[in-house]
């Protein structure tokens, strides 16, 4: 699957603010749209196999209102990951953020690092160990317009801090399976879909809590499939806790 950059523009502050694990404020934002390459600077475009991730620094529209002096650095940095999660990829993100500059509003609040997901998914211990990455870093998880984050992306999404689905954006969760088979021909995949897994649903409890993590297990648990699972747009999600931004 070709992936198109998001190239998208953190349009402005509102007050939503909430204590991280790590005791800071984080402060999340308001709205995702389509905007033209030349408004972004990019810092890097990271390139593996498949996958595919950008840091980007908006350059655009830069006095919106007067909110985006807010930010003393002056910056608004994201990172796009497009393409398969596979072993590189927390890697990779935990390095690209150690770049970022750590952004604060004039009343001392810190600006959640964004992380646009698009993505059909790969191994679920990559899933985790992106997800636990997004979360120690106090991130805010976007799904945009347009975009499907599924499998082990959705496992990942859960990690931010901040969790935000576009009402055209998608997320798709079904259970781990192993390949038995595949036809080059056909194009038939076989697969054996595990009945339970003890890890997925300490991750869905560790990120959601309880209540929340075990009805998320339990559905993801019951859909087998390469290519459909439990599939939720932003209200369902919201309803659900898996998109928490309360705006």
């Amino acid at each position: 699957m070709k992936h198109t950059p998001l190239l998208l523009l953190f349009l402005s502050i509102i007050s939503f603010t909430s204590e991280s694990a790590a005791g800071f404020q984080f402060i999340v934002g308001e709205g995702w749209y389509p905007q033209r390459e030349e408004n972004f600077i990019v810092h890097a475009d990271i390139k593996i196999n498949d996958l595919r991730i950008r840091h980007i620094e908006n350059i655009g529209l830069t006095n919106l209102g007067g909110k985006w002096q807010k930010c003393k650095s002056g910056k608004r940095e994201a990172l796009e990951i497009l393409g398969p999660i596979n072993p590189d990829t927390h890697e990779v993100v935990k390095r690209l953020l150690e770049k970022f500059d750590t952004c604060f509003t004039t009343n001392k609040v810190k600006v959640a690092p964004v992380i646009m997901l698009d993505s059909g998914g790969g191994y679920l211990q990559d899933g985790f160990d992106l997800g636990r990455v997004l979360r120690k870093q106090g991130t805010q998880t976007v799904i945009v317009q347009g975009s499907l984050c599924a499998s082990s992306c959705a496992t990942a999404f859960l990690g931010g801090h901040f969790r935000y689905l576009d009402e055209r954006g998608e997320i798709m969760f079904h259970a781990p399976y192993k390949i038995n088979s595949y036809s080059s021909v056909s194009g038939k995949v076989d697969i054996a879909c595990q009945k339970k897994n003890e890890d997925l649903k300490n991750y869905f409890n560790e990120m959601l809590g309880g209540s929340d993590g075990n009805y998320l297990y339990n559905r993801t648990m019951s859909y087998c499939s390469t290519s459909s699972g439990w599939t939720l747009n932003k209200d369902a999600a919201k309803l659900f806790k898996i998109h928490n931004v309360k705006f």
